[in-house]
C-alpha cells in the first residue's frame, strides 16, 4: 500500500478524481484546505496588478 499527497487547483478536478477513486480501490484518508495560494494564482495576480511590468 502507498499513500499519495495530491494538490488539486479546481473543485471540478477534485470532483473527477473523487469519482474515479473507487475504481482503484482507493479512498480519501484526510482532506486539507490549503491556506497558501498556488504559484499560478500568485503569478496571475501579479500579472493583472501591473507589478510585473514595473520590475522588468
Amino acid at each position: 500500500m502507498s499513500q499519495l499527497v495530491i494538490e488539486i487547483d479546481s473543485p471540478e478536478d477534485e470532483k473527477l478524481l473523487l469519482a474515479i477513486l473507487p475504481k482503484f480501490n482507493a479512498r480519501v484518508l484526510e482532506k486539507k484546505e490549503s491556506s497558501k495560494p498556488s504559484l499560478k494564482d500568485v503569478l496571475e495576480e501579479l500579472s493583472q496588478s501591473g507589478v510585473a511590468e514595473k520590475i522588468w
